[in-house]
């Protein structure tokens, strides 16, 4: 009977054992509800303003009466309205359960080295946009992580974005807005941290959710937080974000970005063929149409460009999943009516590669040799600035104020559509010098996001220039 009674309290403890452990093991499987579905990577701007969902999210911008200034002429209505500047670096896209959000790191003027702050633009199935500025705070230093990311303590601070379809009560002396934010972590290796692209297991990627709610009075806001656990889905209004930010341990330098100089070189160290058909190119400027060639990523042959009937060359049609990365063409005789620097139409024709996806700023470089004897190359630096000063009607950087100052300088620097028969830089100019001088304060005026630089006829040289308007020089920065 001892014996038996022994046995049953063993196994009624055994029991209890199992119990506690399914116990445990549920709640553990609750503080960390892995989505399956969710989806995580990066996507560049330039690649974003190809992207149909992101195009209408980001076309509802604010709207406001400021008026712009060289220093303010880059960024959208929204970044003015809003004093910020999205950083040129790839924003974290999650898409879950139907939602879509695109967080971007933002810079501004002032900056402080104990937060940083993110840009969330996130749509639902419905095209149903919102957006939030998150500020973070830092409560501890940031250090890296497991899965090539990172981790921090942080108090954040919202600032809702409202869009033109949002209508703001002027009359109301407080509102409240509550957010529940969703925020995509990953344990990979043993502890928290935020989830890394390279966190690509979904049983290791799960939200923590915190409800953050703004106080506005009277313009001024002020927020408040509880956390709402780990797992689950947050609340009807809720906004999933994955921070994205320069500093690890206490580095805070961007990473490495090519500058001009280094752009040009790497095409001649990554296109063995490139000196000789450039050297070619120099000698095709007395031909009776334009000459250049092309080349693409997916591919390492250096393509002649097609001749249209006007005797231009045409813009190469880039296969699906590839860009340009090279372009280069002459301006032919007569030199008494020909460009001696990249005229209007040429940069056109690179910002709509550029909006069609086509064009990789980064990797990309554009030659020139004229029937003047001038020769150039021409790199793109700020992509944002680029697309927004080309944008149209129905562009989702476009800006009525940028677009008018468009036209007017387009007139005045070369002719536009009003066809002006005395614009600054003419096709039968004979001074080279100055309408070099002019065009660099076309592209440095209008802060177009290109850099210029001089070559020769063998193009085994390069220097980057710019218009000092205070000495009236030609300022060269050769590259070494």
């Amino acid at each position: 009977m001892k014996q038996k009674f022994l046995k049953n309290s063993l196994l009624l403890f055994l029991i209890a054992i199992i119990m506690v452990s399914c116990e445990l093991q549920e709640e553990a499987i609750h503080q960390h509800e892995h989505n399956s579905n969710l989806k995580l990577y990066e996507m560049k701007f330039e690649e974003l303003m190809t992207n149909k969902r992101f195009v209408t999210s980001f076309s509802k911008l604010p709207k406001s009466k400021k008026n712009l200034t060289t220093a303010t002429l880059g960024r959208t209505v929204m970044e003015n309205e809003y004093g910020f500047t999205i950083a040129n670096k790839p924003a974290k896209v999650i898409e879950d359960n139907g939602n879509t959000s695109y967080t971007f790191l933002i810079t501004r003027d002032s900056t402080d080295a104990n937060s940083f702050e993110n840009l969330v633009i996130q749509t639902d199935s419905t095209n149903t946009t919102k957006a939030v500025i998150m500020k973070y705070n830092l409560t501890s230093p940031i250090t890296s992580s497991a899965d090539d990311s990172f981790s921090f303590t942080y108090n954040r601070e919202i600032t809702p974005i409202m869009y033109n379809n949002e209508t703001v009560n002027e009359t109301s002396k407080q509102t409240i807005i509550c957010y529940w934010v969703l925020t995509l972590c990953c344990n990979w290796g043993g502890s928290e941290h935020v989830a890394g692209l390279n966190c690509t297991n979904t049983a290791y990627t799960y939200n923590t959710y915190k409800e953050e709610c703004v106080n506005i009075v009277d313009g001024s806001s002020g927020t408040s937080s509880h956390s709402g656990g780990s797992g689950g889905t947050g609340g009807a209004n809720s906004i999933n974000t994955s921070p994205v930010n320069n500093c690890i341990t206490g580095n805070c330098i961007d990473p490495y970005e090519p500058t001009p100089c280094e752009k040009v070189k790497n095409q001649f160290i990554n296109n063995t063929t490139l000196q000789e058909k450039l050297n070619t190119l120099s000698g095709l400027t007395s031909a009776d149409t334009e000459r250049g060639f092309h080349k693409f990523s997916n591919s390492s042959i250096l393509q002649n460009a097609g001749v249209g009937t006007s005797g231009a060359v045409e813009m190469p049609n880039v296969p699906n999943g590839a860009t340009c990365t090279i372009f280069a063409h002459t301006h032919n005789i007569p030199a008494a009516s020909t460009y001696s620097i990249f005229s209007w139409d040429d940069l056109l024709a690179f910002a709509q590669l550029l909006k069609e996806g086509k064009l990789d700023a980064n990797n990309f470089t554009a030659f020139l040799a004229t029937a003047d004897g001038t020769y150039y190359a021409l790199t793109i630096e700020n992509t944002q600035n680029f697309l927004q000063f080309f944008a149209l009607g129905g562009d989702p950087l476009f800006d009525m104020n940028i677009a008018m100052k468009r036209s007017e300088q387009v007139y005045k620097y070369f002719g536009g559509l009003s066809s002006n028969t005395n614009p600054y830089i003419k096709e039968n100019s004979t001074d080279n010098i100055l309408d070099e001088k002019l065009f660099l304060d076309f592209i440095q005026d209008n802060n177009l996001g290109v850099s210029l630089l001089e070559s020769n006829a063998t193009f085994t040289t390069f220097d980057k220039v710019t218009h000092n308007k205070t000495t009236g020089n030609i300022d060269k920065i050769p590259c070494n």
